[in-house]
């Protein structure tokens, strides 16, 4: 029987989570706890261990065949999507590579899922569908992505609508956690931009964007509230849709590092504000996607995201291990 999750009662269902080992990933694997069975998915921090240990088996989602027989036969209830190529520059450099992961791995997902056993499937997008000039931006508002992340994410959810499957698409904006390496998330790579050690003296001038606002979220919230859509899909088997989930509070770039050297007890001072486009800042990103999650407040399902204030101080303890 199913252990009893913190949730709710035990659900006799299976869950594959595609990109188990990835920062939303693993708290996807924690909030899942309770599921008669969870499973997950990963490329580089994957193998007979983590199969052995943690149900997490290595799966290349570039690999069409690969994937599509990991699906069938483990023939899950539930599908999360989560694996990405989420570094704009790299989706600009290799769009072909960032394509077979953010597109056709998730169409083949897709197809599995419509031609399993009533499966749901769940894929995690990004508010970079958005232009981010007129926020904030509803499930149905048009999409204009600025940038290759954005236009493969968006094709990513075309990828869904496209195979008649009943699923869904959750949006979030820039996520943060406890890391396993600051690369990880846009949030914690800043970390190095804060120069922690050198004395403040000595640290070297540095100018960051004071224009674009970004609303960083914590991606064990993320996790829960994707729990709680699987969840509310199994009572309702007409579940569907798109979805928008976001941290409450704006910040720009500059801001999140002054509040990170706060809590981490590193000097500022050596850190001032761009009011302006840089020049040949390279690739375009929105101003502003704040995303507007009316539709799950009023399905009892965003529940009380963290602020950046609350939810940061959590992960700081994972980000001194690194340093």
């Amino acid at each position: 029987m199913a252990a009893t999750s913190e949730i709710g009662k035990p659900m006799q269902l299976s869950v594959v989570v595609v990109g188990a080992t990835g920062l939303l990933g693993r708290e996807l694997m924690k909030a899942f706890a309770g599921y008669e069975k969870v499973i997950g998915t990963g490329l580089t921090r994957a193998n007979e261990e983590t199969a052995a240990k943690d149900n997490i088996y290595r799966v290349d989602v570039t690999n069409k065949e690969e994937l599509r027989a990991f699906l069938t036969e483990h023939d899950p209830e539930v599908i999360v999507y989560a694996a990405a190529e989420k570094r704009c520059d790299a989706c600009e450099q290799d769009e072909e590579r960032a394509r077979a992961i953010n597109v056709e791995g998730v169409r083949v997902a897709a197809e599995c899922a419509y031609a399993s056993r009533d499966c749901f499937l769940i894929y995690i997008s990004t508010d970079y569908v958005f232009d981010g000039e007129n926020p904030p931006y509803k499930p149905s508002s048009p999409t204009n992505p600025l940038n290759a992340y954005g236009r493969l994410k968006k094709e990513g959810e075309q990828a869904i609508w496209d195979s008649k499957h009943h699923g869904g698409v959750l949006r979030v904006p820039l996520l943060y956690g406890e890391v396993e390496h600051l690369s990880e998330s846009s949030v914690t790579a800043m970390v190095n931009e804060l120069q922690p050690g050198v004395p403040a003296q000595e640290k070297r001038k540095h100018v960051v964007d004071n224009c674009n606002i970004r609303y960083p979220t914590h991606a064990a919230d993320v996790a829960l509230a994707v729990r709680k859509l699987s969840d509310r899909r199994s009572r309702h088997c007409a579940l569907q849709g798109t979805w928008h989930f976001s941290g409450p509070q704006p910040l720009t770039k500059y801001e999140m590092l002054l509040k990170m050297g706060s809590e981490m007890g590193e000097s500022t001072a050596h850190i001032a504000p761009r009011e302006g486009a840089e020049e040949g800042a390279g690739v375009a990103r929105p101003r502003n996607a704040k995303l507007d999650v009316t539709a799950l407040k009023l399905m009892s399902i965003l529940g009380k995201p963290r602020s950046f204030d609350d939810g940061f101080p959590t992960v700081v303890e994972s980000i001194r291990k690194l340093l």
